[in-house]
C-alpha cells in the first residue's frame, strides 16, 4: 500500500493545504466502509487492531486523531497536545503525552476490535487501545501522519512573508498553534498603511509612560520587546536579549518585563533565578517544553553571560538541552524571547553585543513610594486594553512588511539581522527612535573579562617573555593573582583543562595590544602557548 498523505507531506511540498475536512477525507480515503466500521452514533471510527499490522493500526489511530481534532501533535521527540491553565482559552502551554495519557485520548476518539478465537471461530470483538500503538505513537516517527507543532502564539500570527494568521489552531506551514479566542483580536486591518503603523507606535508608548527612561530611546526599546515577542513569529532567526537595569530598585524592572509579556501572551511569564549553566540550560529546555514564550531571569545579581545563555541567544532552530531528571537530550525550537532584570547589572564578554538594554532612572532614594501615576493601576490597565495593544503591535509589523518604502536601520546587529530589519525598522518607519540606541551607555563602558583577560596576558608576556608556556603553567600564575582569577572564573576550580578552554576562546582575538597564539610545540601531547604584540606575531599559528 503506498505511503497516504499526511499534514507534513502538504506543509513540506510548499503547496497549499486543503482544509482540515478535506485532508481528513483523505487520510481516510482507504478506510472500509462505513458499513463494516460500526459505532455507537459518536462518529468515533473502530480500528481493528490485527497481528502483523501494527503500522497500518498504528496510521489509521493518527489519522483518526486528525479527524476529530484531538489536540495531538508530533512535538520535541515525542507526541504533545495543547492545555490551557486556567481554562478553555487561556493562557496555553503544550503538554508533553506519556503512554497512559495517550491510551486515554485514542479511546475517547477510537473504537478498537480485536481478533479472538473461541467456538464461535476466530472473530472481532471489543477491546482497548493497544499500549504497543501507542508506545509507537509516542516515539515521534518522521512518517507519522500527525502535524508538527513548532511554537505557541498567544496572538495572531504575521510570517515572515506578511501573511496574517486570526484564525486559532495550527498553522500547518509553520507548525505554530495559535492558542486565542477567535474574536478576540477583532481590530485587525486587513492592509494596514503607515498612518495606521503611526498610531499603533503611540498606544504601544502609552502603558510605559510612567517610567523614567535614562535615554530617550528607552520607550522604544520597550516598544521593540513587545513588538519582538508578539511577532515572534515573523523572525525566523535569533532575536536578542532585553536587559531592564537601574542603579535602584523599585523603579519598575521586573514591572515592564510583565507589563510586555501580557501585552503578547497575556499573562506574566514565570521568573527564575540566575544560576550557572548547567541549571540555566535545564530550566530552558522544561519551558521551552510547555511551549513557554518567554525565558525571565529576573533580579540578577552577577554579571549576565555563560555559555548556555549565549547560545540560547544564537539560535532558533535546535536547542539541544537536557530533560530534567533524565540523561536525555531534547531538540526543540527555541522560539522564545529572554529578558533579564537587575540592580546595576553587568552584561560579560559576548554577550554585550546580543542584549538590547533599557535602563531606567529615578531621583527618589525610595522610588516604590512614588505617587501621581498617569496610569494608577497598570495590571488592571494592561488586562483592559491587552488586546487593542497586541493589534497594535501587529499592526506594526504587518504595515511595514507591506510597506513600499522600509527603511535601512544603520548600524545593523551581527546575527540579528533580520530581527533589525523588521523590528527595528519598523518602529523607526513609523517615526519612533531606533531601540539600539540605548546601548550606547553600555558599549562605552569596558568589557570587564575582556580587561581580566588583557591583565592576564600582559602577566604572561612579562613572566615568560618570549618563551612558550602551557596551561598548567598559566594556572601558576593565576596562583598568584586571585583577582584576575576570579575575574575571569568566578569561584569554579581553576585546572589546565579550564585555562586551557579560556586560551581558545581568546585565541588571536586582540586584547589590551596582545594576541594569545597556539604553537606546534608540544611537550608529551601538551599544547604550548605564546603571547605577541600583532605587531610581532608568527606568520603561522598551530591549530586550535
Amino acid at each position: 500500500m503506498s505511503k497516504r498523505p499526511d499534514f507534513n507531506d502538504f506543509a513540506r511540498s510548499g503547496v497549499e493545504i486543503p482544509d482540515l475536512d478535506e485532508i481528513s477525507d483523505e487520510f481516510l480515503e482507504d478506510f472500509p466502509p462505513e458499513g463494516d466500521r460500526p459505532d455507537d452514533g459518536d462518529g468515533r471510527p473502530e480500528i481493528r487492531s490485527v497481528p502483523g499490522r501494527l503500522m497500518e493500526s498504528v496510521r489509521d489511530a493518527e489519522r483518526a486523531l486528525v479527524r476529530r481534532q484531538a489536540l495531538v501533535y508530533l512535538f520535541d521527540d515525542g507526541a504533545a497536545t495543547v492545555r490551557w491553565r486556567d481554562g478553555e482559552n487561556e493562557a496555553a502551554r503544550v503538554t508533553k503525552l506519556d503512554k497512559d495519557h495517550l491510551i486515554g485520548i485514542l479511546a475517547e476518539n477510537t473504537k478498537w476490535a480485536r481478533l479472538k478465537t473461541d467456538g464461535k471461530g476466530t472473530h472481532f470483538v471489543d477491546g482497548d487501545p493497544p499500549e504497543r500503538v501507542a508506545k509507537t505513537i509516542l516515539a515521534g516517527m518522521q512518517s507519522s501522519a500527525l502535524p508538527r507543532l513548532k511554537a505557541l502564539a498567544h496572538c495572531p500570527l504575521v510570517l515572515p512573508d506578511g501573511r496574517l494568521i486570526a484564525t486559532p489552531g495550527l498553522d500547518l506551514q509553520s507548525g505554530i498553534y495559535a492558542a486565542f479566542r477567535r474574536n478576540d483580536f477583532a481590530g485587525l486591518k486587513p492592509s494596514p498603511d503607515k498612518s495606521d503603523a503611526q498610531a499603533a507606535l503611540a498606544e504601544l508608548l502609552e502603558p510605559f509612560s510612567d517610567f523614567c527612561f535614562e535615554d530617550p530611546a528607552g520607550p522604544y526599546a520597550v516598544v521593540a520587546a513587545t513588538l519582538t515577542l508578539c511577532c515572534r513569529s515573523a523572525i525566523d532567526d535569533a532575536v536578542p536579549m532585553f536587559v531592564v537595569t537601574s542603579s535602584t530598585p523599585g523603579t519598575g524592572k521586573s514591572k515592564i518585563v510583565a507589563a510586555v509579556s501580557t501585552i503578547a501572551i497575556g499573562y506574566e511569564p514565570p521568573r527564575m533565578a540566575q544560576t550557572d549553566d548547567t541549571e540555566f540550560e535545564k530550566r530552558v529546555t522544561a519551558l521551552l517544553l510547555e511551549g513557554c514564550p518567554v525565558i525571565f531571569i529576573d533580579n540578577a545579581e552577577e554579571a549576565l553571560g555563560g555559555k548556555a545563555l549565549n547560545a540560547l541567544l544564537t539560535t532558533s532552530a535546535n536547542w539541544g538541552g537536557r530533560h530534567l531528571g533524565v540523561s536525555r537530550m531534547a531538540a526543540l525550537a527555541a522560539r522564545a524571547v529572554t529578558f533579564a532584570t537587575g540592580n546595576n547589572l553587568t552584561i560579560a564578554g559576548d554577550l554585550r553585543r546580543r542584549v538590547v538594554p533599557i535602563v531606567l532612572t529615578t531621583e527618589l532614594e525610595r522610588p516604590e513610594e512614588r505617587q501621581g501615576f498617569k496610569i494608577p493601576d497598570l495590571k488592571k490597565y494592561l488586562r483592559q486594553h491587552r488586546n487593542r495593544l497586541a493589534v497594535a503591535a501587529i499592526t506594526m509589523v504587518q504595515a511595514y512588511l507591506a510597506a513600499t518604502d522600509p527603511v535601512v536601520v544603520q548600524p545593523q546587529l551581527g546575527g540579528y539581522e533580520e530581527w533589525s530589519r523588521i523590528v527595528r525598522g519598523a518602529i523607526v518607519w513609523a517615526g519612533g527612535k531606533d531601540p539600539l540606541a540605548t546601548r550606547a551607555a553600555i558599549l562605552a563602558e569596558p568589557d570587564e573579562t575582556a580587561m581580566a583577560f588583557g591583565e592576564l596576558l600582559a602577566q604572561l608576556l612579562a613572566t615568560f617573555e618570549q618563551n612558550s608556556f602551557t596551561a598548567a603553567d598559566v594556572v601558576g600564575v593565576l596562583a598568584n593573582h586571585q583577582d584576575l582569577k576570579h575575574a575571569l572564573f568566578g569561584d569554579k576550580n581553576v585546572d589546565g583543562n579550564a585555562v586551557g578552554g579560556k586560551l581558545r576562546y581568546w585565541r588571536k582575538r586582540i586584547v589590551g595590544g596582545l594576541r594569545v597564539m597556539a604553537l606546534e610545540v608540544k611537550t608529551g601531547g601538551v599544547k604550548h602557548w605564546t603571547v605577541v604584540a600583532p605587531a610581532a606575531q608568527p606568520a603561522t599559528e598551530a591549530a586550535p
